[in-house]
């Protein structure tokens, strides 16, 4: 398949920190036109106005939290955690207007080390008190809500409201786990 025009795309890529997230871009830039001023703008979950950088084209941009101005800080040993829940990204380069690409990435890294917690309390060959069935299931449930929470934001009619609801279902049942209080997590 050949390109003619210039076709901006990226994807995410896992830093294996709460603090950091990596936006690759995946464009293909046309040779024969006059690629400049390549801006990402970011809308970070409880915030109301994106912040504009500048990305690397053909390359990552590491998001955190100075650049997303959450806490500006001079050091990267003192980036904070990111707050989980969706970003909207979107990249584009002059004219901004034609050549454009925007998508929602949900983020769940606080809940997924959650959910690695609540796994590594089962503690399946060590602590036969601490694995059952029930937890195990109640595990099985709030993993199947994470998925939920990925599948609809990733799909073209995105359904934050959905996701949302199954992130703060998936978050209870795995705050129960790791308390020990597993009467109520439905």
């Amino acid at each position: 398949m050949a390109f003619n025009n210039t076709f901006l795309d990226f994807s995410f890529v896992d830093t294996h920190t709460c603090n950091t997230i990596g936006v690759m871009d995946i464009s293909y830039y046309n040779p024969a036109q006059t690629n400049t001023e390549p801006i990402m703008q970011v809308l970070a979950p409880g915030y109301t106005n994106p912040v504009e950088l500048t990305y690397y084209k053909g390359g990552v941009t590491i998001l955190n939290s100075s650049n997303l101005n959450i806490k500006k800080v001079l050091d990267p040993a003192d980036y904070i955690e990111l707050p989980d829940g969706p970003y909207t990204i979107k990249i584009s380069i002059c004219p901004h207007d034609q050549f454009y690409k925007e998508r929602t990435f949900y983020r769940m890294c606080k809940l997924e080390c959650l959910y690695f917690k609540a796994l590594l309390e089962l503690d399946f060959a060590q602590c036969s008190a601490c694995y059952s069935k029930d937890k195990l299931e109640k595990l099985k449930l709030a993993g199947l809500y994470m998925e939920g929470v990925l599948a609809n934001t990733n799909t073209p009619n995105c359904n934050l409201k959905e996701a949302n609801s199954l992130y703060s279902k998936a978050s209870k049942i795995l705050d129960n786990l790791i308390n020990c209080d597993c009467n109520d997590t439905k």
